[in-house]
């Protein structure tokens, strides 16, 4: 709903954006990744002032459908890398639960969709599994 993106960044400036467990539906991948891109469309502000700001999603498969949306779509908005919980003291749980952790940060430009919407875009910090 763009009025409660808007009243939303109207407390602003972010430096972060935090999101675990939101994709669970096909349909509503495409508005989720919109309002993260509203939201990170300024620049940060806060403690990291000068950098621009990023959202970090956790994330575990629950609907096989709506995961791969994400992993399509992201890249059209977002440079994703796929960070790994393997040999992270305490996240233990997370990657028993084959969690992902994802970091997006925002293009300048929208991406325009094209073979298999992933366009090579989508990495993986070191040791991280690659999807």
């Amino acid at each position: 709903d763009v009025a409660d993106v808007a009243a939303v960044r109207a407390g602003r400036p972010f430096d972060l954006v935090v999101g675990s467990d939101v994709v669970f539906a096909s349909r509503l991948v495409v508005p989720l990744l919109e309002t993260i891109a509203a939201l990170l469309a300024d620049e940060g502000g806060g403690a990291g002032a000068g950098r621009a700001p990023e959202c970090w999603l956790c994330l575990q498969q629950r609907d096989p459908d709506a995961h791969a949306e994400l992993l399509r779509q992201a890249p059209r908005l977002f440079r994703v890398t796929e960070a790994t919980f393997a040999d992270l003291a305490g996240f233990e749980a997370a990657a028993e639960l084959d969690c992902v952790l994802l970091r997006l940060r925002l293009r300048k430009r929208p991406r325009q969709q094209g073979g298999d919407g992933l366009g090579g875009d989508l990495q993986a910090d070191e040791g991280a599994g690659v999807f």
